[in-house]
């Protein structure tokens, strides 16, 4: 890289000219970056979410669950296949392998299902299909609530100008209503009419539905021109819907087919024809007018049903602060800028308002805009604070203000490159990124640190500016890359590595290479030309070159110290490696520290079964306790099933279920709050079981255990066992399981002899049974109130379930037949979710882990389990947040192995030699004992972050030992001996390497330190990222500055000494020592 320095300082205005222009296209490019909270992670999986309204989860995994797992389990690159039936939603859940082309994947999912779809059962609705996206997650969810408008009204308002004016927004995706009931148009039945007229339930729907056919039928062809003829109905409102015929008046009882035959007649709906056959219709009407009687009076829909326009069945509330509401969840595009998006919503609200006549209120419940600006805000603190410390540290030891300039402007310059090649990526400021920016900050420095203080001691020496910058560089340009590349090869396995790990932190490595790669270029490229503008003999003084410093000298005498009792001082480190490894099985492990967003959710289950008008009802109770406790500045909450996998309750979303989305503000104390609620809620009776979760999606709370067994009676003594030993482990709450919790449902079950017999058919059954459980679905009609469905209905059933269902009468030919002569009625306890996995019934045990050592409670989980003796064939796994962290812990442990041999193979160049490499290898181990030492005293989690860190110490700790041994390598190469070479090398790179080694530390230490800051401080937002890691690098790096200084010439004097006892020669060029 000297070739590099040389042109820079041959062209400096060129340099300088460039700097300038980075300067301000970074900047423009800085503004110009989209915000989001996380960046885009393309998860590869896909759900299929089909709604069977009113189906029992046993139907739903019957006839829509098995049929679409069947169509879908041969789909390519298909690694897990998932299911959840519950009340009245089907959700499977296709998990893919990472690296699969999903474009490719979600087309072979549709065109699978689409086969299967005609074979699900009638009324269910089209199977949703989606991949699983971040963007998926409403950035914006809006809460609108009326006591002025009736909610039908409300939400007609919402759909017909709210959402139009929402979708223009740039960067929006999808802007959907939720909670709203809408309306539909309802055909009450009259049993009584109905046998008097002899018409069956099943003629009223099949009349409805043919009143609405509309078909091009044929075309007829005229003085060479071709007319195309449709069919069309004349049915657009509630008066013409009630004048549909259904049969004769004179009709006698029983005469269904005739009647239906007139029906289809009466509603235009045969066929026509065309060709030759056209031209006899004139003469065949005028023939049938001619002759035809009076027309005869049809018994018409209005005669034997009640007609009206209502408000939907409810299978959803919601309510915010109190007050019923409806929801609008708006969702971005992979391009959107959330915080653009966030803003251009709260600056429509007014206009909202207005469009709602000013008899609604709008408010914001969820938004991520707040939180991004904090952490964004925190983060860039955390940085410039950390930058200004690093800048001290060189005023500090060279008590120079031209040269802090120098080293200083590396930090703001490779700041706005790694910025602007993020820009040009399409990448977006996030607190990924800009946590690998912060995060690269204390690092940054350390190449023009190097540079600097070489050129700074060859000034000093007498050197003039040119041939000190040229000197420099060709003493240390080679070290200095060589540590560069060590950092940066760390992060190159997390490019070749599938998982949630490698995708999750890719943008976090991308982002410190790009800033350490500029930093290397700053270093060899505009530092000697500062050097050269800024510095010069007067500013630096003078001093000999085999002076010893006051810094130097204890420094020097340790150092000997320790090279002449070299075994007590690798026992010593040694103790310290064994004491550090002991203290791991004491860390707190978690995949992610909680974080620092202000939301939270609770979970309230009641008893499987539960409608939804006691679900509220106890719900209002918990929301009392959120109206008195101070902090929460807004609260939402939803019981029922919108069948959306996204939606409040995700998959477990029923009647009995209701779910809180709690936001605090933002200044006060989250985990404050939370406790003093889960106190609160504790002290609630008859209220369900109440959990609350502080997780924000990224780190979950939830351990699952899945149970398998070969028969249902082993899979239920199984399920017993299970969670009988999961709810013994302290630390657990809301442990539930798929199949102990069960509702009370009933079972139709026909005899086909009996009904055969009765001329009853049993989809005839099915149908009445769903005209009087809240009415079948009979297409769409067009009303006053715009096109509505249609829903035709029995009067609703009161009494004893049994009793009233047995006696529900069923047309047939000759007469009713009751229910219950042709079926048995049976009460019964089914499941409230059946759960799949790869096809195969499973159960479900899951708890809420209520600390935030999910590695310990999960080992309590696994340590109660064990324990059990289960059925034969029985077995269970433990899955959710556990089975991840076992994932990602592991793929990070063979990500450090290849960076070790990466790192290897950098300094195996550099060194020109295999065995020196070694040497720091060997260090490498010893680095993680400052590291474990200060998570343990910090108590800060092992998880994702601390692993991250973990990796950044293997190119770190290598880096500072690469330029010391660089040098000592010259000066053997010059003829010294190692020892003398190891303690004048020491003495020459001790300033340099303490330099950043400090600067280092105190630029991470506002990110270690934010959470126990002041809030008024804003720092630390995005903690459960910066924090662990910091703390990890800190520790390891003020233990891997004394391994430089200390260990690393130790090991290099005995690995001499050895191969000089053993004749293997040096390669060196200098006589070994004795």
């Amino acid at each position: 890289m000297n070739w590099l320095t040389r042109v820079s300082l041959r062209n400096r205005p060129l340099v300088m000219l460039a700097v300038a222009a980075v300067v301000v296209v970074g900047v423009l490019a800085a503004r110009s970056l989209k915000q989001e909270l996380i960046p885009n992670i393309n998860y590869p999986a896909i759900t299929i979410a089909t709604i069977q309204r009113g189906a029992s989860p046993s139907d739903i995994e019957r006839a829509v669950t098995t049929p679409i797992e069947n169509s879908i389990k041969g789909a390519e690159g298909l690694k897990e296949l998932d299911s959840y039936s519950n009340e009245s939603v089907s959700i499977v859940l296709a998990q893919f392998e990472f690296g699969t082309d999903m474009d490719k994947a979600l087309s072979t999912v549709t065109q699978a299902v689409q086969r299967v779809q005609p074979s699900l059962p009638q009324g269910t609705q089209a199977p949703a299909i989606r991949p699983i996206n971040f963007n998926d997650f409403p950035i914006v969810q809006l809460a609108v609530s009326s006591s002025a408008l009736p909610q039908p009204r409300l939400a007609a308002l919402l759909e017909q100008k709210v959402v139009p004016r929402l979708e223009r927004i740039d960067g929006v995706a999808n802007v959907s209503v939720t909670g709203a009931r809408g309306l539909e148009a309802r055909i009450e039945l009259r049993p009584g009419s109905l046998a008097r007229y002899g018409i069956s339930p099943l003629q009223v729907v099949g009349a409805i539905e043919s009143s609405q056919a509309t078909a091009a039928v044929g075309a007829l062809r005229h003085g060479g021109l071709e007319f195309p003829v449709r069919t069309t109905t004349t049915v657009d409102s509630l008066a013409s819907l009630k004048s549909i015929p259904l049969a004769p008046a004179t009709a006698p009882t029983g005469a269904v087919a005739a009647a239906t035959g007139a029906s289809a007649a009466a509603t235009g709906s045969a066929p026509a024809g065309a060709g030759a056959a056209a031209a006899a219709l004139p003469a065949m009407a005028t023939a049938s007018s001619a002759a035809a009687p009076p027309a005869p009076r049809f018994v018409t829909l209005g005669d034997v049903a009640r007609v009206r326009v209502v408000p939907t069945p409810l299978t959803t509330i919601t309510r915010t602060n109190g007050a019923p509401s409806v929801g609008i969840s708006i969702t971005k595009t992979r391009d959107g800028n959330t915080v653009s998006i966030s803003d251009a919503v709260q600056d429509l609200l007014p206009a909202i308002e207005a469009d709602l006549g000013g008899k609604a209120t709008v408010t914001t419940v969820v938004d991520q805009a707040p939180y991004i600006r904090r952490s964004i805000t925190s983060m860039w603190r955390e940085g410039l604070i950390g930058g200004l410390f690093a800048v001290l540290v060189i005023l500090l030891f060279l008590a120079s203000w031209r040269s802090t300039v120098v080293a200083g402007v590396s930090i703001p310059l490779s700041v706005l490159i790694a910025l602007l090649v993020l820009w040009w990526r399409g990448d977006s400021l996030n607190v990924l990124t800009l946590g690998g920016l912060t995060i690269a900050i204390g690092r940054i420095i350390d190449d023009s640190i190097v540079m600097l203080e070489n050129s700074y001691r060859h000034l000093q020496e007498g050197d003039d500016v040119v041939t000190a910058a040229r000197t420099a560089t060709q003493e240390v340009g080679a070290a200095v890359t060589a540590s560069t590349i060590t950092t940066v090869a760390v992060f190159l396995p997390l490019a070749f590595m599938h998982g949630m790990a490698s995708e999750f932190f890719r943008p976090f490595a991308l982002t410190v290479t790009f800033a350490l790669l500029a930093s290397l270029l700053v270093a060899l490229t505009v530092v000697p030309v500062l050097v050269t503008w800024l510095l010069s003999k007067k500013h630096v003084g003078h001093r000999d070159a085999t002076s010893v410093t006051r810094l130097q000298r204890p420094y020097v005498a340790a150092l000997r110290w320790c090279l002449g009792h070299k075994a007590l001082t690798l026992a010593a480190a040694a103790a310290l490696f064994v004491a550090a490894m002991a203290l791991v099985p004491q860390l707190r492990t978690n995949l992610f520290d909680t974080s620092q967003e202000n939301t939270f959710t609770i979970t309230q289950s009641l008893a499987p079964g539960t409608d939804l008008a006691r679900t509220m009802a106890a719900a209002a109770r918990v929301e009392a306790l959120l109206d008195r406790t101070p902090g929460v500045q807004t609260y939402q909450v939803t019981a029922g099933s919108s069948g959306d996998v996204f939606g409040a309750g995700g998959v477990n979303a029923s009647s009995s279920q209701a779910t809180f989305t709690v936001t605090t503000d933002p200044t006060a104390d989250k985990s404050a709050i939370v406790a003093r609620l889960r106190a609160k809620v504790a002290a609630l009776r008859d209220a369900g079981e109440i959990a609350i979760s502080t997780s924000s999606g990224m780190g979950e709370s939830d351990v699952l255990v899945h149970v398998f067994a070969p028969d249902p009676a082993s899979l239920a003594a199984a399920n017993a066992r299970v969670l009988g030993a999961v709810r013994s482990v302290p630390g657990l709450a809301n442990v539930t399981s798929t199949l102990s919790e069960s509702r009370p449902e009933i079972e139709v079950r026909v005899d086909p002899t009996r009904a055969t017999l009765a001329g009853v058919d049993p989809s005839q059954v099915t149908q009445t049974l769903g005209m009087a459980l809240g009415g079948v679905p009979a297409g769409t009609v067009t009303t006053e109130a715009g096109p509505l469905p249609a829903v035709v209905a029995l009067p609703a059933l009161r009494g004893n379930p049994e009793r009233t269902l047995a006696g529900l009468p069923l047309a047939t030919p000759t007469g009713p037949v009751a229910l219950g002569d042709v079926a048995r009625v049976i009460r019964s306890q089914g499941p409230t979710q059946v759960t799949h996995t790869d096809g195969q019934r499973t159960v479900t045990v899951s708890a809420t882990v209520t600390s935030d050592n999910v590695g310990a409670a999960t080992s309590d989980i696994k340590a109660a389990l064990d324990k059990l003796d289960l059925p034969a064939g029985t077995r269970w796994e433990v899955a959710g947040v556990s089975e991840e962290m076992d994932k990602v812990f592991g793929q990070m442990g063979i990500a450090m192995l290849i960076a070790v041999v990466l790192v290897y193979l950098v300094m195996a160049a550099t060194f020109r030699s295999v065995l020196k490499p070694l040497i720091l290898l060997i260090s490498i181990p010893f680095a993680a004992v400052g590291a474990v030492f200060l998570l343990w005293v910090t108590g800060t989690s092992l998880g994702l972050p601390s692993l991250i860190g973990l990796l950044m110490l293997i190119g770190i700790v290598v880096t500072n030992a690469i330029v010391l041994l660089d040098l000592v390598e010259q000066m053997r190469r010059r003829g010294r001996p190692a020892e003398e070479a190891l303690v004048e090398g020491g003495r020459r790179r001790l300033r340099p390497i303490l330099m950043t080694a400090v600067a280092t530390i105190l630029a991470l230490i506002p990110m270690a330190l934010g959470p126990d800051l002041p809030r008024s401080w804003h720092l630390g937002e995005s903690a459960f990222l910066s924090r662990p890691l910091a703390v990890v690098v800190i520790g390891g790096l003020f233990t891997s500055t004394v391994l430089t200084l200390v260990l690393v010439p130790v090991l290099y004097l005995s690995v001499e000494r050895l191969k000089a006892r053993m004749g293997v020669a040096d390669g060196t060029g200098a006589e070994a020592e004795g």
